[in-house]
């Protein structure tokens, strides 16, 4: 078995801004007395549905009691708060639904839930569908590798099996890079990213 990974390798430019993803329907006028679509229901039903995701730490993950937590679950629930106060109910209830990188965009389409709290990439393609919040981090797309490896760049992956998280900007941005060198890539995809790295640390 391989060495706990430690290292990460640039190996993409892209840089992503990434944003905490708000309801489409949210973003449009309209909705009793003046509200918007969501909020009307929300009103109405004084439930706020948060999106989370299991494991994308420090944003979204589950703690050892399997409770959602994170630094973007706590930003949705500050903004649970302010809703309170919109919509006139200090005591909304919070109903957490478990959301992917794969279905998290329709989860919100499909108005299964009003907000996606974890770490999804705001681009031109999602926001046909979608809402986002202003930014609250910018990060970038990276290799991880075992420490003993070699590989040290784009070049250094020519044939190599590589991993990425289904449905993210990560996954695109290395197709992009085995479109740009023709490297011979096997990309094969994991349902979340702490799948990613148990698949990458057994080797």
């Amino acid at each position: 078995m391989r060495r706990p990974l430690k290292r990460c390798i640039q190996g993409a430019s892209l840089l992503a801004a990434m944003f905490l993803l708000t309801t489409a329907a949210g973003a449009q006028t309209g909705g009793s007395e003046g509200l918007s679509p969501t909020l009307a229901s929300i009103k109405r039903t004084h439930v706020v549905r948060l999106g989370y995701r299991e494991s994308s730490p420090p944003f979204s993950f589950l703690d050892q009691a399997n409770r959602p937590i994170g630094y973007s679950l706590e930003l949705c629930e500050a903004i649970v708060d302010e809703i309170g106060v919109e919509v006139d109910d200090s005591n909304l209830r919070i109903d957490y639904v478990k959301v992917t990188s794969e279905d998290r965009i329709a989860a919100v389409v499909q108005n299964k839930i009003d907000l996606e709290c974890g770490s999804t990439t705001a681009n031109a393609e999602r926001a046909k569908q979608v809402a986002f919040s202003p930014l609250i981090f910018v990060a970038g797309t990276k290799l991880m590798v075992p420490k003993v490896s070699t590989i040290s760049g784009p070049a250094d992956l020519r044939g190599k099996i590589v991993v990425v998280t289904k449905g993210t900007t990560n996954e695109q941005a290395m197709h992009k890079v085995e479109l740009k060198f023709g490297l011979g890539l096997n990309l094969i995809t994991a349902a979340d990213h702490e799948q990613s790295y148990q698949m990458l640390a057994d080797g």
